[in-house]
């Protein structure tokens, strides 16, 4: 028991995070295994391929996830809670573009923000799916 404390307290907090990301949900399975290929290439030092892979990771929930999901109406939350998820996707991917020519390399920091804010959107999302707060349209729970 020790050494397996020992072993979880040596894993970063953002890894030990993605680990916990085990999704059934196909659709957040797909995002997040973007985003842990992302995560990996950034500790490659490979910032754009990082930045890239996290754009397809938050491409797969604003066009394969959000948009066909309805919200429980034991979640209480507006009518418009599933398009302010989308727009927050689109607000993370606006980190992650420069659009058009920049001096130097892509920064680090922000792509190190933008992975870390994303694991936790996807978190919700998936506590959000697992409690049945939130489904696809057609669906019924």
């Amino acid at each position: 028991m020790i050494g397996s404390k020992k072993i979880v307290e040596s894993i970063p907090p953002i890894e030990a995070e993605l680990l916990l990301l085990c999704l059934e949900q196909p659709q957040l399975n797909k995002a997040s295994s973007y985003l842990w290929d992302a995560y990996l290439k950034l500790k490659e030092d490979d910032i754009e391929g990082a930045r890239t892979t996290l754009r397809n990771c938050l491409e797969v929930l604003e066009k394969e996830f959000l948009p066909n999901l309805t919200i429980s109406s034991k979640l209480e939350e507006s009518c418009e809670f599933i398009n302010n998820l989308i727009n927050l996707t689109k607000v993370f991917a606006k980190f992650l573009h420069y659009g058009g020519p920049h001096p130097g390399p892509a920064p680090k920091t922000s792509t190190e923000m933008m992975i870390t804010l994303t694991t936790q959107l996807l978190k919700y999302l998936a506590k959000l799916w697992e409690k049945e707060l939130i489904f696809f349209k057609g669906e019924s729970r």
